[in-house]
């Protein structure tokens, strides 16, 4: 075996998440004033247009951090409010800190002590218990017994505490908790919680201590999924994949663009995140001189092993393996 095209440095960056297609993307037949792209889901929704309607529930201070269990709204749906309660955190005495939102997983909550350590480490953070599940004070010596997250005539909660239905796997279907009466994108929850974490970075933009140019998003498990999505979506999440590679893009190095000598790879150990299937997963590979084609799909039944794309790069870095755990091969990218 041989190994051509060696880099001029060894670039292997991998950064994980939950980058999955959003289900809100498998539109339903046309019908009038109902979103058949991305585009239209989003058209008539400004994060910034509305009052959020700051409560502000508990304030406390604990090891030189100032804690705030807040509640905001998401919007009015059906003639009712729909409130999401969230942990609030910055050092005190802190101004033009980062800021951090955190999106929990499937059936978790919101928790003080991701924001408070986020505080001791210089940012802002919010946590949004959009689950509606208890709030997660960890060891803080807190009690409190006060309004909690509250959908109003929606039920974006998970797992569903009013709905039969799970329309964060189900179908798009209308009843009585969605946002539409007819089958319609906007019937997801995905949709909704995407909306409460987009009020979330407006909230953390009025903030006086936070700086609203560094704002970025933090998630595991479907909490992974909805960072991934709303870094997609919304501009004012910075922290994402797309500016490290058009940055990598712009800059040379040994007369090449750096990015032809960085493998940038960003993914997923879930090609389901509701139900934390290890199958189809969704990948992006970035960078390496490779002639990348767009999108590649395989064998969803047969699927290749994600550890075949490990042998290929680790071959591209000028590394002699043909085996990287239950690899079967490599996969063909072909040369820049």
């Amino acid at each position: 075996m041989t190994f051509n095209n060696t880099l001029a440095r060894r670039h292997f960056l991998r950064a994980t998440g939950a980058a999955l297609a959003l289900p809100l993307l498998e539109f339903p037949t046309h019908a009038a004033g109902i979103p058949q792209s991305l585009t239209e889901l989003w058209a008539d929704f400004d994060p910034r247009q509305e009052p959020l309607e700051i409560e502000v529930l508990k304030a406390w201070e604990q090891e030189g951090v100032v804690c705030r269990l807040i509640r905001f709204q998401v919007g009015v749906f059906k003639g009712a409010p729909a409130r999401v309660a969230a942990f609030y955190a910055f050092p005190k005495g802190g101004t033009k800190l980062p800021a951090l939102v955190e999106l929990h997983g499937g059936g978790q909550s919101a928790s003080l002590n991701s924001v408070v350590t986020y505080a001791k480490r210089g940012y802002a953070g919010i946590s949004i218990n959009w689950g509606g599940n208890k709030l997660n004070f960890g060891g803080a010596p807190v009690t409190y017994d006060g309004p909690q997250t509250d959908w109003g005539k929606l039920d974006a909660t998970h797992p569903p505490q009013r709905n039969k239905a799970n329309h964060f796997a189900g179908s798009l279907a209308p009843d009585e908790f969605t946002l539409d009466a007819v089958e319609s994108p906007r019937n997801s929850n995905w949709f909704l919680v995407l909306m409460a974490a987009r009020r979330a970075i407006t909230f953390l933009e009025q903030q006086p201590e936070v700086d609203a140019a560094r704002i970025g998003a933090h998630g595991h498990s479907m909490g992974g999924k909805l960072t991934t999505n709303l870094a997609g979506i919304d501009k004012r999440i910075k922290a994402a994949v797309r500016d490290l590679i058009a940055a990598l893009a712009k800059k040379e190095e040994a007369g090449r663009r750096l990015l032809d000598n960085t493998m940038v790879m960003f993914g997923s150990n879930l090609g389901n995140a509701n139900s934390h299937e290890s199958k189809n997963l969704g990948i992006v590979l970035a960078g390496g001189g490779f002639k990348h084609a767009g999108h590649v799909a395989f064998d969803r039944e047969n699927n290749t092993p994600l550890s075949n794309l490990f042998v290929t790069m680790l071959q591209r870095m000028n590394i002699e393996t043909d085996r990287f755990g239950s690899s079967r091969g490599t996969v063909s990218l072909g040369e820049g």
